[in-house]
């Protein structure tokens, strides 16, 4: 099975979802979808770049610039992530 999500995909957070700082982390809730999840870390920094404009590639490569991590390591694991995104409604599928 091929992944719906290419190098190329621009991630766009879906509507209706809200998000709320606490402490380190993160907590965001899709209402609409009744989904809800904490983020810590590079799951946050993905989070925060997830801006409607900005691909994956954009998004691997502002990664790459902050941490230590191979390109494809790090291409494979935000697609994985953005794919988890998009399961739970807190992202907007591919245009």
């Amino acid at each position: 099975m091929s992944s719906v999500m290419q190098r190329d995909t621009v991630l766009r957070r879906a509507p209706g979802v809200i998000q709320a700082p606490l402490d380190q982390a993160l907590i965001f809730m899709n209402i609409d979808a009744g989904q809800y999840l904490m983020l810590e870390d590079t799951a946050r920094d993905i989070w925060d770049m997830i801006d409607g404009e900005r691909s994956i590639d954009d998004i691997v490569a502002l990664l790459t610039q902050k941490y230590d991590v191979e390109e494809t390591v790090c291409r494979a694991e935000v697609i994985a992530f953005a794919e988890s995104l998009l399961d739970q409604k807190m992202i907007e599928p591919p245009r």
